[in-house]
């Protein structure tokens, strides 16, 4: 094995998020048995934003059952330091019934180098009272690969917050 083959260079990579970005416009699920009846069903396609120059994936886990007992969209709040561009890239269809999404801005917020602080709030509605994880995640843009991931875990019908 060589040095190459173990490290992605500039151009692969930008060729690696133009095909992930294609890829995610298709709903995939993974299922993660926890026992007889209850499983986790992870969304592998949720949001992606450009934030000044990094992608952000937010990814809203929940138990196989919040497909029967979501009440409404993923409600999902972006917010950013004052100045920085926010897009919006990709998304699923959440839970069955898509997402509300919401931008802010908050002075105390950084935009520094490398990346500017992001904080994600999160609320999946349900009639049932399961638990929900945000897998938040930067990955670096413009040819720097960066992986930084948070996870928060929460209930359905509370605001869950990653930063």
């Amino acid at each position: 094995m060589t040095h190459t083959d173990t490290l992605m260079n500039r151009r692969s990579f930008g060729r690696m998020m133009g095909l992930g970005a294609a890829v995610a416009v298709v709903p995939t699920f993974a299922f993660v048995p926890r026992d007889v009846g209850a499983s986790r069903v992870w969304c592998r396609a949720d949001p992606l934003f450009l934030v000044g120059t990094k992608v952000i994936d937010v990814t809203v886990g929940s138990q196989f059952e919040m497909f029967a007992t979501a009440t409404g969209p993923v409600k999902i709040k972006l917010t950013t330091p004052v100045g920085v561009s926010v897009t919006q890239l990709v998304s699923d269809f959440g839970f069955g019934e898509g997402y509300s999404i919401t931008y802010a801005t908050d002075k105390a917020l950084e935009a520094g180098s490398p990346a500017p602080e992001v904080r994600v709030e999160v609320l999946a509605p349900s009639a049932a009272d399961l638990p929900v994880s945000i897998f938040f995640t930067r990955i670096g843009a413009l040819g720097k690969v960066e992986l930084r991931s948070i996870e928060t875990q929460g209930r359905s019908n509370a605001w869950v917050a990653a930063r």
